[in-house]
C-alpha cells in the first residue's frame, strides 16, 4: 500500500480481521516515515484509529532503525463477552453454595456410630471406599416459612466484541435456569427469590424441589413406634424389624439395616446399611431405590435401582434402569424396562441368575387385560341376534377396545429396551429371557460384556469396547427353551 511519499507502508491482517500489523519496509532515514503517513496508511486497510494505536505508532517509528523492515502489531480486536448462564444459587440443602446447616438430631438419640457389634447398622467398614454419591449425600434440610432458599439468577447480558475494523463480533446469549418446584410448598418471585410457603424439609424427589414434612426416627422402627403411615418424608437412625411397615409418601432413608419389613414410597429409598429380607420382605418405590445390598427381598422400583455390592436372591422388577456398575447379581429374577449396568452376574458355582430383557413391566399387564377383554366382548356381541341394537353397540364397542389395545401394543413395542453392560464377568448359569426364549450361559464369559437384541438372531452379545456382535447362541445351550 503506497502514499505520496514513495514508501509503500502497508498493512496485513490475521485471520477474520482479530488483528492487524504495520508493515514499514527498509527506508535509509527513518525520519522520513512520519505518523501522517501510517496512520494514513491505517485508514486506508479502514482499521479502527484509537489513541492506543496512535500511541502505540510513536513507538514504532521512536525505534525505527535505518535499512530495515519494521513489522509490529498494532491492533487487536476486542473480544465478545458471552453471557453466563443462569443458574440457581441455593442457600440451603445438598447443593447449597453455603455451608448448610447440619441435620437436627435429639441429643439423646443413638447414632450409627453408637451401635453395638450386633451387626444390625450394617456399616460399611472404614476401609470401604462408596463408588455413588448417593451414600455421602445429605437427604434433608429443615425450613420455616418464608425462609429465602435460594435465588433463581438471570442469565447476564451480553457484550458483541469488535474487529480490529470496527465490525461486530455477537455474543452468545445465556440460557434460563431450569427448576422444577412444588408450587404448593415453595414460591419463585418475580425477582426469582426461592421462599419456603410453610415449615418443612427442603426435599428433591423425581427430580422436582418441595418443602415436606419431615420425621426423624431415632433408634429403631418397632414395637416403640409401631407401623408409620406419613405424608412426608421419612428418616430413622437405626434400622426396621422385621414384619413393620412403613409408608412414606415422600423420600425414606434408612441409616441402619431393614430386616423382613415392608417399605412403600412415593419417592426414593434409601437403605444405607442394606436389606436382609430373608424371603419376606417387600419394597416398592416410585422413585429410585438406592441400597448397601439387598438379600432375599421383593423389590419393585418406579425410577433406578443403584445397589453398591450385591442383590442376592431378590425378585426385583425395575420400571427404569438399573445402574449398579459395582453390584454382583446373584440367584433370583431381574426384570428391567431400561438398560441394565451391573459387575457380575451368577457365580463360580453356576447359581441359576435370570434377567428378563426388553419388558415394559408397567404396561404389559394392562396390555394383557386389554386383549382379555376385548377377545371376551367380541365373542359375547358374535352371541348377541344379528343386526339386533345391542349386538351393533356391543361391536361398537368392540371396535373401540381393539383401536385402544393397538395402540396401547404400539407404546410397549416403542418402548422396550435390551441394553446390557456386565463388566467384569457373566457366570455361566446365567439366563437371559428375551420374547419368552431362555438364553442360559454353558461358560464363563469374561467382561466387559454388552448385550443387546437382533431381529433374526434374538440376542446378540460382544465382548469388549469393540469388534462384531455375535449371536448369543454361541456360549449358550442349544436348545431355547420357553422360559417357566
Amino acid at each position: 500500500m503506497s502514499n505520496d511519499s514513495g514508501i509503500p507502508i502497508r498493512v496485513e491482517f490475521g485471520a477474520k480481521a482479530l488483528h492487524a500489523s504495520l508493515v514499514i519496509p527498509p527506508v535509509e532515514n527513518p525520519g522520513t516515515v512520519t505518523r501522517a503517513l501510517c496512520l494514513a496508511a491505517l485508514g486506508r486497510a479502514e482499521v479502527v484509529i484509537t489513541p492506543e494505536i496512535e500511541r502505540r505508532v510513536d513507538e514504532i517509528l521512536a525505534s525505527l532503525e535505518p535499512g530495515r523492515e519494521r513489522k509490529e502489531l498494532i491492533a487487536e480486536a476486542t473480544p465478545p463477552i458471552h453471557a453466563e448462564h443462569g443458574h440457581v444459587l441455593w442457600y440451603v440443602g445438598p447443593d447449597a453454595e453455603t455451608d448448610a446447616a447440619p441435620r437436627p438430631t435429639p441429643p439423646d438419640a443413638e447414632t450409627p456410630e453408637d451401635a453395638d457389634e450386633s451387626g444390625d447398622t450394617g456399616d460399611a467398614d472404614e476401609t470401604d471406599q462408596p463408588v455413588i454419591d448417593h451414600y455421602a449425600r445429605t437427604s434433608y434440610t429443615m425450613v420455616k416459612a418464608g425462609d429465602e432458599l435460594g435465588r433463581v439468577i438471570p442469565p447476564t447480558d451480553p457484550i458483541d466484541g469488535a474487529d480490529v475494523k470496527g465490525r461486530p463480533i455477537a455474543a452468545k446469549k445465556g440460557k434460563l435456569a431450569k427448576i422444577r418446584v412444588e408450587e404448593e410448598s415453595i414460591e419463585i418471585t418475580d425477582d426469582g427469590a426461592i421462599l419456603a410457603r410453610h415449615d418443612g424439609v427442603l426435599s428433591r424427589s423425581l427430580g422436582r424441589w418441595a418443602v415436606r414434612q419431615y420425621i426423624q426416627i431415632p433408634g429403631y422402627v418397632d414395637f416403640s413406634t409401631g407401623n408409620i403411615d406419613f405424608v412426608g418424608d421419612i428418616e430413622v437412625v437405626r434400622g426396621v424389624r422385621d414384619c413393620f411397615e412403613i409408608k412414606a409418601r415422600g423420600n425414606l432413608e434408612i441409616l441402619g439395616l431393614v430386616e423382613a419389613a415392608h417399605l412403600h414410597t412415593g419417592g426414593d429409598l434409601y437403605a444405607r446399611g442394606g436389606i436382609a429380607a430373608r424371603d419376606r420382605g417387600t419394597f416398592s418405590t416410585e422413585g429410585d431405590l438406592i441400597a448397601k445390598y439387598a438379600d432375599a427381598a421383593r423389590l419393585d422400583v418406579g425410577g433406578t435401582l443403584r445397589v453398591m455390592r450385591e442383590i442376592i436372591n431378590c425378585q426385583t422388577t425395575v420400571h427404569a434402569e438399573v445402574e449398579s456398575p459395582t453390584a454382583t447379581l446373584i440367584g433370583g429374577t431381574l426384570t428391567a424396562a431400561g438398560r441394565i449396568r451391573l459387575a457380575t452376574t451368577g457365580s463360580p458355582a453356576g447359581v441359576k441368575t435370570r434377567l428378563v430383557l426388553g419388558t415394559v413391566p408397567r404396561l404389559e399387564p394392562k396390555l394383557a387385560e386389554s386383549v382379555r377383554l376385548a377377545t371376551r366382548l367380541a365373542t359375547q356381541a358374535e352371541e348377541l341376534p344379528a343386526g339386533s341394537p345391542e349386538r351393533e353397540r356391543a361391536l361398537e364397542r368392540v371396535a373401540q377396545l381393539e383401536a385402544s389395545r393397538d395402540q396401547l401394543r404400539e407404546l410397549v413395542d416403542a418402548m422396550r429396551t435390551v441394553d446390557v453392560w456386565i463388566s467384569i464377568e457373566a457366570h455361566h448359569g446365567t439366563q437371559f429371557v428375551l420374547d419368552g426364549k431362555l438364553f442360559q450361559l454353558r461358560e464363563d464369559v469374561p467382561g466387559p460384556i454388552t448385550i443387546r437384541s437382533a431381529r433374526d438372531s434374538g440376542l446378540i452379545f460382544r465382548v469388549g469396547k469393540e469388534g462384531e456382535f455375535r449371536p448369543m447362541i454361541e456360549v449358550c445351550e442349544p436348545d431355547l427353551r420357553t422360559a417357566a
